[in-house]
């Protein structure tokens, strides 16, 4: 492998963990907001109405997540190389 090879692939690798680092930093801050608005809840402060918006939140996001994992299957599956049958 080339060293300009070497080089694009630990980029391309460093840009998709920063990627999953941020994809999981939002999903934990989703959770935790789902988290604290049962406590609230329970603690008789909070709304239902606070619960549902955060639960629709982690929905869409958790709906984001599902397509760029099936995206990145798709181009990674379109890179492929050809494998001949015969």
């Amino acid at each position: 492998m080339a060293l300009d090879q070497r080089t694009q692939l630990r980029a391309d690798l460093t840009a998709q963990r920063e990627r999953a680092v941020q994809r999981l930093a939002v999903s934990v801050a989703a959770l935790e907001n789902i988290r604290l608005d049962l406590l609230r809840l329970k603690a008789g402060v909070g709304t239902v109405d606070q619960l549902t918006a955060d639960l629709d939140a982690a929905r869409d996001l958790q709906a984001e997540i599902d397509l760029a994992i099936e995206s990145r299957r798709e181009v990674e599956a379109a890179l492929r190389p050809a494998t001949r049958k015969g």
